[in-house]
This record gives structure tokens, C-alpha cells and sequence, in this order.
């Protein structure tokens, strides 16, 4: 959606976009091109206006605990994968997800899938108890990473790449489901009656999470059916784990839960579920070794947990932008003398151009310098909540771009929304752990097929797949036929290139090397394209 203001004195039409995706051009009427540049109208441009209302606070508290709520099944399933107990996930979100909310507000954090798959190989491949060392590192490197103000450096991973990336992590994420139809010693299930409970409840939480659920929650949404305030509020995966958990329990399902696959007295709740105190440093019996061995997994997690934390903070910076946008222009169709607009200088920030509205109090600079602090400080946040988290035995996390899209759609955009999403997942751990104990296994691994299938781009890959196999005609003539030249786009093609390596080598874990690959390959392939046009 965009907003349009005519100035009457030179019939210049000025077009505010809201996402990244608009920022394309902007046209006056002289045919002059100039590049948007970031909306400042005035110091309420903070992540929150200055008129804390209690329906504002409100609104900022219910938005974390609805992002909570989801956030509980994903972080014990994440802990799963790891290989380390189910209130392990739900600290480790507790612990990065207050950190990064209060240094990112409106981002949420927590045990993520990008983090815990390179810790789930590096668990299998040596030890679990190393995971807090790797973690430990990945934090010092994310907090390096800030202190070195190289935040910015994360606009220059390409869209391909992400993808890529968000594919492999997707079908790496459906063959870990494998194991919940597997017993001890590596073998399928041999009793049908459970094999067959299990796959049935795999399925039901699936196609509840994946396609009822949010059809209804839809639908209430839009006041289409009657007493729909429950599908409404409910984020549609906890409502499958409770109503498969329920329904397995009335009926007698012979299922494993959570509490058959944890250690005894994991699922007690109260004070026996707080994390273990005092924090201790993950120092390693042979340090040195163990540090080496830790160090490509730590960066994997310190390169990719970055990047979705500056991605989920840039869709928080977007919807500010456009709540401010929607002000500017209301002020404006009230008092066009109220807010000026500089159509005659540009400014790119961080790689993404924004426009500007001059209003007398902040300069472009100020801009610049507030956009690339945020990210730093972003990064140092992460860094802090994963040092913390690996203290405490955790497996760290990062900023989740589903639960901060949740949140903005929530209403959240402040720190205290991650305050709120903190707080309820600690009552979460201590009060509800008894129930949490009660999940059936299967149900989590049907949640984390919908987890998967939504994670894996379909529409983006098939777009890129598609420009890369579409032949253009230009102007030009053949010398031999005279016929019109038709060509593929270099670049079109490096990025399906970077789409298909990526992929690759993040399914096989290696995601600090498949991200800088595609980003190469995408580079390689645009200076390409400039030559030939």
C-alpha cells in the first residue's frame, strides 16, 4: 500500500512507501529519478510513541504472552533435535529472548531451528556436552561482531541465498521427524498398534497446525463464524498440541510423551525446573581441543543467528516506518505546511533506500547513524544472551522471524512485549511443566513438519527458478540472421545457482559456508550482467 501527497506548487507527486519490497522509485514531474530515503517526522520515532496509555501497554503485554504461547511447543521440539531436555528450549528462550528483546525491541528471540541443527550434528557427532561450549563461542563472535559495527554487512547477503538457506534448513528439518517413528537401537517401531498411533497423531497435529486451525482462525478473524473468539486468540499450533494431547489422553493412545523420552523429575515444574545456579563457564576438560572442535559449528550459529536477528529487526524497522508513514500523512492532509519533503537529495542506508521527510529536528545523518547502531546493538544483545544461555547450560538462540511477525501483527513493537514474552514462558517452565510433560512426541514432530513445510520457500524458489529459465529478447539483431537476440539474464542465472548451492550445503549443516557461497555466487553473477548491458 502506499500514500500519496501532491504538491501543488510544482505538481510533484511524492509516493511514502511502507516495506522494503516499495522501495522502488519515486517520480516528479520533470521525469527526475530519485531514491526514497527513511521517514523521520519527528522524536516519537522511537519504537513507541510517548503516549503510554494503558491500552497501548496493554495491547504491548498481550502481544508476548500470544507470541509466548507459540513459542513453547517450537522451543521443546528445538531442545529435542539438540539432544538435550525440553526445559532446556524453553530457558534458552527465556534467557536470549529477554536479552535481545530489551536491546531489540519488538524483536522476539528465543531456541531456533538455524541454531539448534549444526548443535544437533555437532551432538551427534561428538557429545551433548559440548553444545554449551559451542554456544559460549558463537556469542563471543555475534558480540564481536557488533562491537566491530559490521551489522550492516548483513544487507549484502541476497535474497537467493536466504532461501537457499531456509530450504536446506526446511528438508533437513523433515528427516530429523524420522526419529519420532524410531525405538531404542535405532530401529523402526515394531509394535503396529503404536506405530500406527504414532503416525496418526503426527498427522492430526499436522493438518491441524497446518490448514485447519489458521482456516478457522481466519475465519474468526473475520467475524465469519459464530463464537470464534477462542481460534482468534489461540495461536493455531498450541491449540493442535492441546487438542491432540487431550484427545490422545481421553482415548488411551498408547504414545510416548515428553516425560517417557526425559530424564525422571524433568517435567516436576516449580523450583526444581529453574535452570541450574550458579552459571558456570563451558570450559571443556581438554579446552584446546574441544574449542577446535566446537569453532565451525560456533560460527555457523554466530553468522546464521545474526542474520535472522538483523532480518527480524528490519521487519520491526518496517512497520514503525509504516505507522509513521500513515502519521505523516495524516498530519499532512490536515497541514501540508507541517512536514516538508526534500525531493532533491537521496540516501542509501545499509543498502536500502528509504525517503526522507525533513521536519527540522533530525538530519539524514542522524538516520544513517541511529539505522546501523541499531543493528550493531542488535548483534551485541544476541551475543550477550547466548554467552548467558550457554552459563546456564542452554543451547542459545536467535531473533525468529514467524514469532516477530506474530508479535507486530500483535500490536508488539517495544520492549515490552518482549518483556511480557519472557515472563510468560518462566510461568510456562515453573507453573505448567507438569502438563507440558503430557505432550505426546508425535505431536511435536507433526508441529515440526508444519514448521518445515511453511519454512521451505516454494513461491520465492519457484520465482527464481522461473527468471533464471526465462528467455529476453532485446532491441539488438543478429549479424548472421537478423533476427532479434534472446538472452538469459547472467544474473538471473547466478542467482539460481546461489539457490541450489545454498540449499545443499545448509541441508548438510554447513550454513556459514552456504550463506558466503550463494552471496559470492549472486555477486559474481550481478557484475556479469552489468558488463553485458
Amino acid at each position: 500500500m502506499t500514500e500519496e501527497e501532491d504538491d501543488e506548487t510544482s505538481g510533484a507527486t511524492t509516493t511514502l512507501t511502507k516495506t522494503r519490497e516499495d522501495f522502488k522509485t519515486i517520480t516528479k514531474s520533470n521525469d527526475e529519478t530519485i531514491s526514497p530515503i527513511i521517514t523521520l517526522n519527528n522524536d516519537d520515532n522511537d519504537n513507541l510513541s510517548e503516549d503510554n496509555s494503558s491500552s497501548v501497554i496493554l495491547e504491548e503485554v498481550l502481544a508476548g504472552l500470544v507470541v509466548a504461547l507459540a513459542t513453547v511447543p517450537t522451543s521443546i521440539a528445538y531442545a529435542n533435535i539438540a539432544g538435550v531436555d525440553p526445559l532446556t528450549g524453553l530457558w534458552s528462550s527465556v534467557v536470549v529472548g529477554g536479552i535481545l528483546g530489551a536491546s531489540s525491541p519488538g524483536v522476539m528471540a528465543g531456541a531456533a531451528g538455524v541454531v539448534v541443527v549444526p548443535l544437533g550434528a555437532l551432538s551427534s557427532s561428538y557429545s551433548s556436552a559440548l553444545i554449551p561450549l559451542a554456544t559460549f563461542l558463537a556469542g563471543i563472535m555475534e558480540t564481536m561482531f557488533g562491537l566491530l559495527r559490521l551489522g550492516s554487512l548483513a544487507e549484502y547477503v541476497t535474497a537467493p541465498t536466504m532461501n537457499g538457506l531456509l530450504n536446506g534448513f526446511g528438508v533437513y528439518l523433515v528427516t530429523l521427524q524420522r526419529k519420532v517413528l524410531l525405538q531404542e537401537g535405532g530401529i523402526w517401531i515394531q509394535d503396529e498398534q503404536l506405530l500406527l498411533n504414532t503416525v496418526g497423531a503426527m498427522l492430526a497435529t499436522a493438518i491441524l497446525a497446518g490448514f485447519v486451525l489458521p482456516k478457522l482462525k481466519e475465519s474468526a478473524t473475520n467475524n465469519e463464524i459464530p463464537g470464534g473468539v477462542i481460534f482468534s486468540v489461540v495461536p493455531p499450533t498450541l491449540g493442535a498440541l492441546v487438542f491432540v494431547s487431550v484427545m490422545s489422553n481421553l482415548l488411551g493412545l498408547d504414545l510416548a510423551t515428553l516425560s517417557d523420552v526425559v530424564p525422571p523429575h524433568t517435567f516436576d515444574g516449580g523450583l526444581s525446573s529453574l535452570p541450574k545456579w550458579p552459571p558456570q563457564l563451558p570450559i571443556a576438560d581438554d579446552f584446546q581441543s574441544s574449542l577446535m572442535t566446537v569453532a565451525p559449528t560456533a560460527f555457523s550459529i554466530a553468522l546464521i543467528g545474526v542474520l535472522e536477528t538483523l532480518l527480524a529487526a528490519r521487519l520491526v524497522e518496517d512497520a514503525i516506518t509504516s505507522d509513521n508513514n500513515n502519521n505523516v500523512s495524516s498530519n499532512n492532509n490536515k497541514n501540508k505546511d507541517e512536514a516538508l519533503i526534500s525531493s532533491d537529495e537521496s540516501n542509501i542506508i545499509d543498502g536500502m533506500e528509504y525517503e526522507w521527510i525533513d521536519d527540522g529536528k533530525k538530519s539524514k545523518d542522524d538516520a544513517v547513524v541511529a539505522n546501523k547502531n541499531k543493528n550493531n546493538i542488535a548483534c551485541i544483545g544476541l551475543g550477550a544472551g547466548n554467552v548467558l544461555s550457554s552459563t546456564l547450560g542452554g543451547i542459545g538462540g536467535c531473533g525468529l522471524l514467524p514469532q516477530t511477525i506474530l508479535n507486530i501483527k500483535s500490536g508488539g513493537r517495544t520492549s515490552i512485549s518482549g518483556f511480557s514474552y519472557a515472563t510468560a514462558l518462566i510461568l510456562c517452565t515453573v507453573v505448567a511443566a507438569p502438563l507440558i510433560g503430557m505432550i505426546p512426541r508425535a505431536a511435536i514432530g507433526g508441529l515440526m513438519l508444519v514448521v518445515a513445510y511453511n519454512t521451505i520457500q516454494w513461491k520465492e524458489t519457484q520465482t527464481i527458478i522461473g527468471e533464471a529459465t526465462t528467455v529476453t529478447t532485446s532491441g539488438e539483431k543478429s549479424e548472421i540472421d537478423n533476427d532479434s537476440i534472446t538472452n538469459i539474464s547472467s544474473a538471473a542465472q547466478a542467482n539460481a545457482i546461489a539457490l541450489v548451492v545454498s540449499s545443499i550445503i545448509c541441508y548438510k549443516g554447513e550454513y556459514g559456508i552456504g550463506v558466503l557461497l550463494g552471496a559470492i555466487i549472486c555477486a559474481i553473477g550481478k557484475s556479469l550482467d552489468d558488463e553485458e548491458n
